[in-house]
């Protein structure tokens, strides 16, 4: 899938469009042709299989290793080394890692005046419902690109939280 403006479209309005042929019949390189000049961080690729699914389209938290300083007795100051710095313990902590999706979303929200590239290769061999999740309403708007209908996503919060404007 490939969203495009094309060339000789006066609306400047956005497209998507599947190529399909058999394998080696040079969609890929029909795909790379089309995005020749644009520049390379505006061309997000990804590959579907039948183990993708919406966090690996998206996003998930992950557990990531953090550090928490030792406390004194009765929560006075931390301790602290010889070197001066805080004694700490090592903590698992869970950190929200963007996947293929929100990082072209994120790209084009950096970008508003280029045109940014989700390339998804294979998209017949992924389970289309486990993978999109509820992204598919995205695509429900009327004329005027506003949204019918009105749902509550954990993604949408994700956007607002890692959005550069919302700080």
């Amino acid at each position: 899938m490939l969203d495009v403006v094309r060339k000789n479209n006066k609306s400047n309005s956005l497209h998507q469009i599947i190529f399909y042929g058999a394998p080696g019949t040079g969609k890929s390189h029909k795909i790379k042709e089309q995005l020749d000049g644009v520049s390379k961080e505006n061309i997000i690729r990804t590959t579907f299989h039948s183990d993708c699914d919406y966090s690996t389209f998206v996003g998930e938290y992950k557990p990531t290793k953090g550090s928490k300083p030792f406390y004194g007795l009765n929560g006075g100051l931390t301790v602290r080394l010889n070197d001066g710095g805080d004694l700490s313990e090592d903590i698992i902590t869970y950190k929200f890692i963007p996947q293929v999706f929100l990082n072209a979303y994120m790209q084009a929200y950096r970008k508003p005046d280029e045109n940014v590239y989700l390339i998804i290769e294979e998209i017949n061999r992924g389970n289309s419902a486990q993978i999109f999740g509820d992204l598919f309403q995205l695509h429900d708007r009327d004329e005027n690109a506003i949204f019918y209908f009105s749902f509550f996503s954990p993604l949408k919060i994700l956007i607002h939280k890692i959005s550069p404007a919302s700080g």
